[in-house]
């Protein structure tokens, strides 16, 4: 054997209760730190036990108040659109042609040179669109602006777009407008 080497005799080597005392006091520093970490926990719950419960109640305060609110305004919007729709529904149909007239007349025709100047493309499309748009309401409003033909007055032809698939199908919806303009207007 070398010098280094120790050698163990059966005094020197831990007895069964020796081990036992070694395990118990393991186990107490244990146990010692984990009642800390449980005593530390308790507080952090108690102290934030009534913060959670009253943001809690809070909470379930502000979703009924949501609920509600929603549930009024629901039954509030539903009663909103039935008076419309019966207002309306009423109230259309038996305005006199003339009045229709002088309304459609007011929606085709731009009456103000300014905002024709500073909108040219929008305007141009919506003024010839909106004997159509009229036309598209209902049967009976159909048929007062196919009788009208000052709704019919305004014509608008688009740049053609050189190369694009797109421009056949363009033309011939233009195509179309034009014809019914022209067949419609004065």
């Amino acid at each position: 054997m070398s010098d280094d080497s120790i050698t163990f005799t059966a005094s020197m080597l831990p007895t069964a209760s020796d081990l036992q005392a070694l395990r118990m006091a393991s186990d107490e520093d244990t146990l010692q730190t984990l009642n800390h970490h449980v005593a530390q926990l308790q507080i952090a719950h108690d102290t934030l036990k009534p913060i959670f419960e009253s943001a809690k109640a809070a909470y379930d305060g502000a979703v009924e108040e949501l609920r509600v609110a929603i549930a009024q305004r629901d039954s509030f919007m539903q009663t909103v659109d039935e008076g419309r729709k019966t207002s309306m529904a009423r109230r259309l149909p038996n305005l006199p042609v003339d009045i229709l007239n002088n309304c459609f007349e007011q929606y085709c025709v731009e009456t103000d040179p300014f905002s024709l100047a500073q909108r040219v493309a929008l305007l141009d499309h919506q003024m010839a669109m909106a004997p159509f748009t009229i036309a598209a309401v209902c049967r009976r409003w159909r048929d007062v602006a196919l009788e009208l033909p000052s709704v019919w007055c305004y014509i608008s032809l688009p740049d053609p777009t050189k190369g694009d698939p797109r421009s056949f199908d363009a033309y011939r919806a233009v195509r179309y407008r034009l014809s019914e303009q022209l067949r419609r207007g004065y």
